[in-house]
């Protein structure tokens, strides 16, 4: 099956993971993707609560999209890899109430979005 949708437009590679499935443990990526570099990337419609440290670490991603999704916690860890590159960060529309990882480490963050979660 089908796990995710890649487009090219400009030199810029992106990836869509929006199938919906009913698995609560996020994926380990590397077992997915051989290429790294994404201008994009998108996961959303998922039931993952959780998002695990190193997620990305082997992953170059300007603009990371995990709205959408159930989750409720992300590790402290979960963005290693992605400081110098994460422009954007998108976690609207999942179940976080607290904002447990270190958002200093993302040096180039310009734009975050964390609307409609359970945060106080």
């Amino acid at each position: 099956k089908e796990l995710c949708k890649c487009s090219t437009i400009e030199n810029r590679i992106d990836i869509e993971c929006s199938k919906k499935q009913n698995k609560s443990v996020f994926p380990n990526l590397d077992n997915y993707f051989d290429y790294k570099n994404f201008n994009s990337f998108k996961i959303n419609n998922k039931q993952y609560s959780r998002i695990p440290d190193f997620a990305f670490q082997s992953f170059k991603i300007k603009h990371l999209d995990l709205s959408n999704n159930q989750i409720e916690f992300i590790e402290p860890n979960a963005f290693y890899g992605l400081e110098s590159n994460l422009n954007s960060l998108v976690l609207s529309y999942n179940r976080l109430n607290s904002i447990s990882f270190n958002l200093s480490l993302l040096i180039n963050l310009n734009d975050l979005k964390i609307n409609n979660n359970a945060l106080e």
